[in-house]
């Protein structure tokens, strides 16, 4: 009868629930909550998001890596681009009675060049009277100052090319150097550093340049400048004669008569 009881209670257990059964039996009862089940699901998704991204940012950092690494290669053969440098070829007058003995002192170092020029040129000597002729109105007046003109614009242009010539030897020693370095393949001057340098050298270097071709450049067009001048002196010149012959022409009285009496009358 006892066991009959027990196999009774047994079956009767079996049919409650599980947290019920759990409660009785003093076990550890295990509750399913939806709501707590789809926060963990949503955790485990977020998770897997953060990975997915943490990945992605490996990749990319991998990659500006290989980027960083290429960069900084540099090529170990350089001298197929390796140029023959042109110096500037400096004056040689030969002088014979003493006329041009400074004169390549002053166009090739900017030495002595008022004094060459005149020993080069030759002097003016106006008589003292010209000075009463109204300047802008005589042509003795605008001649002298083509002269004037000349000497000075002559002058500054030979500075220039002295100067140009005395700074062409220090630019073409900066320049071999930049030229070595730039060819140089060792670690000490391929660095990113060292090129940026390099680059922001050789800039300056140009910009040295073009400031003596730029000096050059200006004295050129002084001279053009002094060539149009007499080019216009020569024209207004030609134009005061014609116009002072058709004046007498037009302005003089007819001469009648034979060719005696015009003689006479004259």
């Amino acid at each position: 009868m006892l066991k009959k009881r027990s196999v009774v209670v047994i079956a009767g257990c079996l049919l409650l629930p599980g947290a019920v059964l759990a409660q009785i039996l003093g076990l550890p009862s295990i509750v399913f909550d939806p709501s707590q089940s789809g926060h963990v699901i949503t955790q485990i998704a977020n998770e897997a998001r953060q990975l997915q991204q943490l990945q992605q940012t490996y990749q990319q950092i991998t990659a500006e890596y290989n980027q960083i690494v290429y960069n900084a290669t540099w090529m170990k053969t350089k001298w197929y681009w390796r140029g023959v440098a042109t110096r500037m070829v400096n004056s040689n007058a030969r002088s014979t009675f003493g006329e041009t003995a400074a004169w390549n002192a002053a166009v090739t170092a900017n030495q002595g060049v008022l004094g060459a020029w005149g020993a080069a040129t030759a002097a003016v000597h106006p008589p003292g009277f010209w000075s009463t002729y109204p300047v802008g109105q005589s042509t003795m007046s605008a001649n002298l100052a083509s002269i004037e003109i000349a000497d000075g614009t002559s002058q500054a242009a030979m500075a220039a090319i002295g100067n140009s010539r005395a700074n062409a030897a220090l630019n073409d020693q900066a320049l071999s150097q930049l030229e070595a370095t730039s060819q140089d393949t060792g670690d000490g001057t391929n660095s990113e550093v060292q090129q940026l340098n390099l680059i922001s050298g050789a800039a300056v270097l140009q910009g040295r340049q073009n400031q003596n071709q730029n000096a050059l450049l200006t004295t050129v067009a002084e001279q053009q400048l002094l060539t149009n001048k007499t080019e216009r002196d020569r024209l207004a010149d030609s134009i005061n004669t014609m116009a002072a012959r058709d004046n007498a022409l037009a302005h003089e009285g007819t001469a009648w008569g034979g060719s005696a009496a015009t003689i006479v009358g004259y």
